[in-house]
C-alpha cells in the first residue's frame, strides 16, 4: 500500500511538473494536447474517454487528460483552480463510494490529501493539493 501511495505520488509531482513547464494558461491561443497525441482546438480538453464508472470531479477546472495508449481509455487527469480543496476532496471521495469504488487507503499530510480505492480489477487514486493548486486523479482499469 505504501509504494502504492508513493507511486502515486511520483506520477502526481511528474503530472504537476508538466503542468508548470508547459504552462497552466487559459490563454485561447493555447491548445491543450490530450493522451492521445491530438491537439484540441478549443479550451476544453476531450472527456469522451472518461470511464463510465468513475464519477466526474466537478470542484475544479479541467486542465489535462492523458489515456492509456493500448486502451484509449483514460490514465490520469489533472484538474487546477481548486476553490475549496478540502471539500472537494470529501465531495468525491463520496462520490467514488456512492458508485461502488472501495476505499484503500485515505491519507493526509501537509501538502495534500491522497485517496485510493479499488473496483476490482480497476483501481483508482486521487491527491488533492491542499493550496488548491491541482488535483490529479489515475485510473487503472488492470
Amino acid at each position: 500500500m505504501k509504494q502504492k501511495f508513493y507511486t502515486s505520488g511520483l506520477i502526481f509531482l511528474f503530472m504537476l511538473s508538466t503542468c508548470i513547464l508547459t504552462g497552466c494558461s487559459d490563454d485561447k491561443k493555447s491548445n491543450p494536447t490530450e493522451g492521445n497525441g491530438k491537439k484540441s482546438h478549443s479550451a476544453a480538453v476531450d472527456m469522451s474517454s472518461w470511464p463510465d464508472d468513475l464519477p466526474k470531479f466537478k470542484d475544479g477546472k479541467l486542465f489535462q487528460v492523458l489515456n492509456n495508449k493500448d486502451t484509449g481509455v483514460l490514465a490520469s487527469a489533472v484538474f487546477g483552480q481548486i476553490k475549496n480543496p478540502e471539500t472537494a476532496y470529501k465531495n468525491y471521495k463520496t462520490a467514488l463510494i456512492n458508485k461502488g469504488w472501495v476505499l484503500d487507503y485515505d491519507s493526509t499530510n501537509e501538502y495534500s490529501w491522497a485517496g485510493g480505492y479499488i473496483k476490482e480489477p480497476k483501481s483508482v487514486d486521487v491527491n488533492v493539493q491542499k493550496d488548491g493548486s491541482a488535483v490529479q486523479i489515475m485510473y487503472s482499469a488492470d
